[in-house]
């Protein structure tokens, strides 16, 4: 016998808005997602599509904050929509019985830089909690145990 899969909801985080609705319009407008981005303090700034951080951000706890890289950010916010729209977050049994899969290419990879950033240009050592940030299944882990999932 095969498990049956079934996808219930649909969450997105990036460039072009924070909401599967705000996608849809901006692609429908031709948006582009890219802008100039000053992360490095020392170097120039350059073109990059990232996401508003101030909205996810926002849901979080400074504790999370602190020990969540940006990437794990954006998942939660996404998974929390996708779950909000299937509304499986409120039946246990369900929940238990709900996955979580979170596909990333770099996963925790603005964690690395950070921590390279530290070491060269400041002299210091990384944050205590690099590793645990930088971790590339760290959305996935995070999810799991905060919505009691496998």
């Amino acid at each position: 016998m095969r498990n049956r899969v079934a996808i219930t909801g649909c969450g997105v985080v990036c460039a072009l808005g924070d909401s599967l609705c705000e996608l849809s319009k901006a692609l429908r407008r031709g948006e582009s997602g890219v802008r100039l981005i000053a992360s490095d303090p020392v170097g120039p700034a350059y073109a990059a599509a990232c996401p508003n951080s101030s909205e996810v951000d926002g849901m979080l706890s400074a504790t999370e904050r602190a020990l969540f890289d940006p990437v794990t950010r954006y998942a939660m916010r996404a998974a929390y929509q996708a779950l909000d729209q299937s509304r499986l977050s409120t039946e246990p049994q369900l929940l238990r019985n709900t996955g979580v899969y979170v596909g990333t290419a770099l996963g925790g990879m603005y964690t690395i830089e950070e921590a390279y950033r530290d070491i060269w240009y400041h002299g210091a050592p990384p944050k205590p909690l690099s590793i645990v940030c930088a971790m590339h299944n760290a959305p996935a882990a995070h999810l799991s145990i905060d919505r009691k999932s496998t």
